[in-house]
């Protein structure tokens, strides 16, 4: 009830007090009651024609919701009718405007929720890739120590056998250079007397030696 209704002024009753009883709908949702409070239907009839609303400004100051429907409802709730808007489709303007900044802000958030999820998104692929890499880059590091290790014993397995060839070779050529003489074989029969004597010499003259009588 708007404060010139409950004073009864009915030359002053127009739009506005609609308007003073919107407000007062809205100061309910928005904070758990009306403009106007108390023990009894008199109680309440008197605040509203004193025009009481330190306690609804109040309320609505602490409800913590969007300002601008806070700012609509205390608009409605002036004192004065001069300071309301003029009427319902005033009121219902400016809550459709405020529905389609709601909205606005909704589909930004939405907007920006989804880019935030996809830099997410990328920052763990980017993440994963580097991983990827760093565990290839590790096992090809592996492999390479790896094939050193290996390089390095076939360099000594070929090292070890090439000192074993050059010690080998000389051992054998100096055992068939130290071999003794071959003696002579103990089978050989010395020359018989009859060859000794085919071998003297010939006498002096070139003739045949006088045989002996």
């Amino acid at each position: 009830m708007a404060p010139e209704q409950a004073r009864g002024e009915v030359a002053a009753l127009d739009e506005r007090c609609d308007v003073f009883a919107l407000g007062s709908i809205l100061c309910e949702v928005l904070t758990g009651a009306p403009a106007f409070t108390g023990r009894h239907v008199g109680e309440v009839q008197r605040r509203a024609a004193r025009a009481e609303l330190s306690d609804a400004f109040a309320r609505l100051e602490a409800c913590g919701s969007d300002p601008e429907l806070v700012g609509l409802a205390e608009a409605c709730l002036a004192a004065e009718r001069e300071d309301r808007p003029d009427d319902a489709s005033a009121v219902a303007g400016r809550l459709s405007a405020h529905q389609e900044s709601v909205h606005r802000r909704m589909r930004e958030a939405e907007l920006a929720h989804a880019a935030e999820g996809a830099r997410v998104d990328e920052a763990k692929k980017t993440a994963i890739a580097e991983a990827m890499r760093a565990e290839a880059a590790e096992a090809r590091a592996r492999a390479e120590r790896q094939a050193r290790r290996s390089l390095l014993g076939l360099a000594a397995a070929v090292l070890a056998l090439t000192v074993m060839g050059a010690r080998g070779r000389p051992g054998r050529s100096s055992s068939s250079a130290t071999a003794p003489p071959r003696s002579r074989s103990p089978c050989a029969t010395p020359p018989s007397s009859a060859t000794r004597r085919k071998r003297r010499p010939a006498t002096p003259g070139g003739g045949r030696p006088p045989r002996r009588p």
